[in-house]
């Protein structure tokens, strides 16, 4: 992915993004996960993957996972 200063940023793993996900309340939209995430002290990667997630409302964790892994 391109960032919009045009360097490029690696995707952070599922696995690191899990726990950012554990205190979300779903239904949820890509800017309630970056809130909840960055409140809990995500990383600049975390927060950044999930900056690149479509704007759309996630149903639960796996509808994340599955967005997530369509990235990859």
């Amino acid at each position: 992915m391109q960032r919009a200063n045009g360097h490029a940023h690696k995707h952070a793993s599922m696995r690191s993004i899990e726990k950012y996900l554990e205190h979300v309340d779903y239904p949820a939209t890509k800017n309630d996960l970056l809130q909840q995430a960055e409140a809990d002290g995500a990383s600049d990667e975390v927060l950044n993957t999930l900056e690149d997630l479509p704007d759309k409302e996630f149903a639960s964790p796996r509808g994340v996972s599955r967005e997530l892994g369509n990235m990859n």
